[in-house]
């Protein structure tokens, strides 16, 4: 598997609106759920790949 920029993105947000979300905000489950999300879009964002492969060239 292999982590493009976004991916690294999304795993970040999703650690700190994590860390956000319970520390400043005390909402627990606010955390948890942003944390799902941002990991599900990181999670799909890895069947994407970050250069597209040159279709001319020959094989």
């Amino acid at each position: 598997m292999r982590l493009n920029i976004y991916t690294i993105i999304f795993i970040i947000l999703a650690a700190a609106f994590n860390l956000i979300s319970i520390f400043i905000l005390h909402q627990g489950i606010l955390a948890y759920v942003l944390a799902i999300i941002f990991l599900l879009a990181a999670g799909y964002s890895t069947k994407f790949p970050s250069k597209p492969k040159d279709q001319n060239k020959p094989n």
